[in-house]
């Protein structure tokens, strides 16, 4: 019987250690899964969106502005550049995949300067007119 209990120990002992290596494999496995082939940091990028839509709001020289975002992205600001026909506005953001913030900011509110008038809203990012509707009434 003490020969049968060894081999058993030793049966067992094996099996351990053949899970621990399965289980070992296996984090190992995920873990090059989640880094990028050349172990690089991904970089840090500053991108502009696609104006989505453009609402007037109660101040004439404000617009809402809504846009789609990306992961890992978080709200930088609109530049705004005004002339005769156009406000031209940009919508900046900064993506960075290896903090990902956790912001869900995909509109905001901007400051013209002075009132809209009869401009047209120019997005910079997509190069066309973006067309202005009326904020829905609250």
């Amino acid at each position: 019987m003490a020969v049968r209990d060894g081999y058993l120990d030793d049966m067992m002992s094996t099996r351990h250690a053949t899970t621990a290596l399965f289980v070992a494999l296996a984090l190992s496995v995920v873990a090059a899964a989640c880094q990028r082939q050349d172990n690089s940091t991904p970089q840090v990028e500053v991108q502009d969106r696609i104006i989505a839509t453009a609402l007037t709001t109660d101040d004439p020289s404000q617009v809402r502005v809504t846009w789609f975002p990306a992961p890992c992205e978080s709200f930088d600001e609109v530049l705004v550049e005004l002339d005769d026909d156009y406000a031209n506005l940009r919508v900046r953001v900064t993506v960075d995949p290896a903090t990902c913030p956790d912001q869900d900011i995909t509109e905001t509110v901007v400051d013209l300067g002075e009132p809209l008038g009869q401009r047209q809203i120019w997005d910079k990012a997509f190069n066309n007119t973006v067309a202005l509707d009326s904020e829905p009434a609250s």
